[in-house]
């Protein structure tokens, strides 16, 4: 590749850390843009088993032998990553700049949940930027480790005079374009004053065939809350996001019996924090559903299942001056959201979408109801990975993660004790 111009920041050196499913997929279509425009190198690929770390970075060389092939000649063609594996290895990569794997800039973590929060935290101490799947830790307790781990490299940072390090969670939600969408039409007030929200999110349990199927964190978690804490802290975010509103307190919850996706049945119980899975620990649950009380009094529902026969998701905003949807859907075979508004006219600014392509028609005048919808496909991992790599925070704050998390926790907690929880709140 040629050598950056004075006017063409050097590309960011990134290391994947995990070789596992998503990394194989989702997160290979997510770099792919960013690897071919010369904006990202992939340094290494790092995973337990040195088959798994060669076998992706064979798939990588595979991808820059194809660009080249299918691309002019001074387009840059993406290096091909060191397949590194072991904890010796490990060790040598978060010594920055390593001359073993190229120099390293950046990590991205795609590794089971229980290993995210300790390697964002070396990651971190070593100076380098992280981009970390969600959940960003197994507890909150470690969360608040892998943040405070984050505040001390920022000082670290500015006591030596260079940029900080740039911790993001992968929390695809709060930028998949339709969530977005959503947002923008709740903030510009086309719902009022929120005074009640639903949201309903069911997927089908997970066939025996599914890739995911036998992977530890699907069949056997060992992090509190199981599938609720991989997957409901999208719902949360989702929630969080759309509304601008903070849940602050759980009025009640009950947890769906697990067995489909718990592990192999058993009541609906949880880990409580700080408490070691494994064996002993009880049966994750499948689902649960709950009462928020959010920001200033507004009621909220959520009900989630990871057991379902079918596949649902849908977020409503109802207010005093009209209404805010957004479901999961498809159109001409493409998945994504679709976002349906309905709003007394003048109530607030519609706007333009500018991405989905609509499907619906805009509001009247002389104080008729106005209503329409726009179509997104999905888009949030391109989005969350092109943010980072940006250097574009604040929708993928480890904070906001950190509550999502919370939000989960208080659901559990609540259905624990058959009462009432306040979410947690981060100090400082």
């Amino acid at each position: 590749m040629p050598p950056s111009s004075p006017s063409t920041p050097p590309p960011l050196r990134v290391a994947l850390l995990g070789a596992g499913i998503f990394a194989r997929t989702a997160h290979r279509a997510a770099l792919a843009p960013h690897l071919a425009s010369g904006g990202v190198t992939l340094t290494a690929i790092w995973s337990r088993t040195s088959a798994a770390a060669r076998a992706l970075a064979a798939a990588y060389a595979e991808d820059a032998a194809t660009h080249a092939a299918t691309h002019a000649a001074d387009s840059p063609t993406p290096p091909s990553p060191v397949a590194i594996s072991g904890d010796d290895a490990l060790d040598e990569l978060f010594r920055t700049g390593s001359a073993a794997v190229g120099g390293t800039d950046a990590v991205i973590l795609a590794v089971p949940i229980p290993a995210l929060a300790g390697l964002a935290t070396r990651a971190l101490a070593a100076g380098l930027h992280v981009l970390s799947e969600k959940p960003l830790a197994h507890t909150l307790d470690a969360g608040r480790e892998v943040l405070a781990a984050a505040a001390a490299a920022t000082t670290a940072a500015a006591s030596g005079g260079h940029p900080p390090p740039l911790y993001a969670v992968a929390e695809n939600f709060r930028v998949e374009p339709g969530l977005c969408r959503a947002a923008m039409l709740v903030a510009a007030g086309v719902t009022g004053p929120p005074v009640a929200v639903t949201l309903t999110g069911h997927a089908p349990a997970m066939a025996p065939s599914s890739p995911y199927a036998a992977t530890t964190w699907r069949a056997r978690p060992t992090h509190r809350g199981g599938v609720l804490a991989d997957g409901g802290v999208h719902s949360v975010a989702a929630l969080r996001s759309v509304t601008g509103m903070e849940v602050t307190r759980v009025v009640g919850a009950v947890l769906s019996p697990a067995g489909a996706v718990g592990g192999g049945g058993g009541a609906g119980g949880v880990a409580r924090e700080g408490e070691e899975g494994g064996a002993t620990a009880p049966v994750a649950p499948d689902g649960v559903a709950a009462a928020l009380v959010l920001a200033g009094g507004t009621p909220a529902s959520l009900s989630l299942s990871f057991a379902g026969g079918t596949r649902s998701w849908r977020l409503r905003v109802a207010g005093r001056d009209g209404a805010v949807e957004v479901s999961r859907g498809d159109r001409d075979g493409a998945g994504g959201y679709w976002v349906r508004w309905e709003t007394i006219a003048g109530a607030g600014d519609v706007g333009g979408g500018g991405g989905g392509g609509g499907g619906g028609g805009g509001g009247g005048g002389g104080g008729e109801r106005g209503c329409g919808e726009e179509f997104y496909p999905f888009g949030g991992v391109d989005a969350e990975v092109a943010a980072w790599v940006a250097a574009l925070p604040p929708p993928l704050a480890g904070a906001a993660a950190w509550t999502d998390l919370a939000v989960v926790d208080a659901m559990l907690l609540a259905a624990e004790s058959g009462g009432g929880c306040h979410v947690q709140r981060l100090k400082g």
